[in-house]
């Protein structure tokens, strides 16, 4: 729900407003900094099953695009059971995709109900390009200095380190600041569930301060 859309956002192409299913599998090349990443894009529909495994094979990392719906996540636990059996070792993550949508459940939901990390997103937005390139390096750990588009996942990294600092100086108020300044990043990136978490610890502790 949304792979070829996604891909074609990746490498900056047109983004078709008619949805056309993929019936063969593709693959896409896209650079972040340094490193070169091949996106397979293979079809979804359950008549091409027996097609998955050969594509997942090998695979360092494994991104569920699903739209966001109960019915299609239901569907989709078929996929990540497969992809535990002959990848066991890959990171996964869920791309939660038409989050505009008035049914879309919401990205903590999602994560209950897949037992994995999940990221809100709309591919049909050419903006949110450098968005999924984020993900792609939250999901693998990559060095935000490999490339520009990254900053954001290093200013978290620092604040989190600032936030440590704060603590032990017992300088609440700034560790307050640094919540919320955490949690707007991880809105960035489309981390909601780490956005909620960190304003959550941010509206606590300033209660504690009044």
């Amino acid at each position: 729900m949304g792979k070829t859309t996604t891909t074609r956002l990746i490498k900056s192409e047109e983004i078709p407003m008619q949805h056309i299913p993929t019936i063969t599998g593709k693959v896409a090349t896209i650079k972040i900094g340094k490193l070169h990443f091949h996106l397979w894009d293979f079809a979804g529909q359950d008549q091409f099953k027996s097609l998955w495994e050969n594509f997942i094979r090998g695979s360092d990392a494994v991104l569920l695009m699903t739209d966001s719906t109960l019915k299609n996540l239901e569907k989709s636990k078929y996929f990540f059971e497969l992809v535990n059996k002959i990848v066991p070792y890959a990171r996964l993550a869920v791309i939660a995709n038409k989050q505009d949508l008035p049914k879309a459940l919401k990205v903590k939901d999602i994560e209950r109900i897949m037992g994995q990390k999940s990221y809100s997103f709309v591919a049909i937005d050419p903006n949110n390009r450098s968005k999924m390139i984020r993900i792609i390096a939250d999901l693998l750990d990559m060095d935000p200095r490999v490339s520009p588009l990254l900053k954001p996942l290093f200013e978290r990294d620092n604040l989190m380190d600032k936030v440590q600092i704060a603590l032990e100086e017992n300088n609440f108020k700034e560790t307050v600041d640094l919540f919320e300044k955490i949690s707007n990043i991880c809105l960035e990136l489309g981390d909601d569930s780490l956005a909620i978490e960190f304003q959550g610890k941010a509206d606590k502790l300033r209660k504690v301060l009044k």
